[in-house]
């Protein structure tokens, strides 16, 4: 399946990277901390690129699985807008909230840690809001998903008559043939 490796290569790094940067100011020295702190989470954010993306193209591959190729009324996947203006939104956030927390080290105190609570604050909201968007996007996709699926097989489904002798859906009608042409071989003879 298109995106599952990433998306695992993704969860494994994830939670390793994020998992040893909070053990980082505990262990180390402020001094030596920070440098080591940055490293990680910057390969945190990496490995949850790779998550969000595997799993966008994993939710891209099923639909393209799901949809019949001749079919007249397939249109695009809903939900995928929502779903990248959500992740970016994100990805941002986490960015500009990374940085403002930040920047009193990064400036040597220069700027009053104060003075960027408000912005910290905004951060924090916008966030929660792009996550928001991003798994309002993921339900949107998996529910076109779910009546792509649900309502093509079971509501209407394909119109091919089995080839299959075994096929107990269709017994009868098989018998019937059978019986038919039995009849046409006795004629004949």
């Amino acid at each position: 399946m298109k995106g599952g490796a990433s998306f695992l290569i993704g969860i494994i790094g994830l939670c390793l990277f994020a998992s040893m940067s909070l053990m980082v100011p505990v262990y180390m020295r402020q001094s030596e901390g920070l440098p080591v702190f940055l490293l990680l989470i910057v390969a945190a954010f990496v490995f949850l690129n790779l998550l969000i993306v595997g799993f966008f193209r994993v939710l891209g591959h099923l639909h393209e699985t799901v949809l019949y190729p001749d079919d007249p009324y397939s249109y695009p996947q809903r939900g995928r807008v929502l779903f990248l203006v959500g992740y970016v939104g994100l990805l941002l956030t986490l960015v500009f909230g990374l940085f403002f927390a930040l920047l009193p080290e990064l400036t040597r105190h220069r700027f009053n840690r104060h003075e960027g609570d408000i912005l910290l604050v905004l951060c924090w909201f916008a966030g929660w809001i792009f996550l928001g968007c991003l798994f309002g996007g993921v339900l949107a996709m998996l529910s076109d998903l779910y009546h792509k699926a649900f309502y093509r097989t079971t509501l209407h489904p394909p119109d091919v008559a089995p080839e299959d002798e075994f096929d107990v859906s269709h017994r009868n009608s098989r018998r019937s043939d059978r019986d038919a042409e039995r009849r046409a071989r006795s004629w004949e003879e």
